[in-house]
């Protein structure tokens, strides 16, 4: 089952965006009943010559729960019941979308020790 979230944003100028957290479109693949509506509002925004992005970052609600279970966002300040709310609202595919935290990190004095040495070559 999906669960597809569309924006429609005014811009400058009469110009709109359309903002989608649904995958591409990739000739051959199946659809859902609901990614097929979606599709279908997608391709009318596109030939009334919206912008049509497709990035789940770009929809403001769904950027914020992404933020509330990344380590790298929210994730470590709060609680891990609103974690868990935000993981559920968000749907089983998007915690694909939520960056790991990138093991134990840069060393930084190993970095400024080659930067040195580098400079005195």
């Amino acid at each position: 089952m999906a669960t597809i979230t569309i924006t429609i944003t005014d811009l400058a100028e009469y110009r709109v965006q359309v903002a989608t957290d649904a995958d591409k479109p990739t000739p051959g693949r199946g659809l859902t009943p609901a990614e097929s509506l979606a599709l279908d509002v997608l391709t009318l925004a596109l030939r009334s010559r919206a912008t049509v992005v497709y990035d789940a970052h770009q929809i403001p609600l769904v950027s914020f729960a992404l933020d509330v279970i990344s380590p790298e966002g929210y994730g470590w300040s709060v609680p891990q019941e609103v974690r868990t709310r935000a993981k559920r609202a968000l749907g089983p595919r998007m915690g694909q979308l939520v960056p790991q935290p990138a093991g134990d990190g840069v060393d930084i004095d190993r970095v400024h020790q080659l930067r040195a040495q580098q400079g005195q070559q």
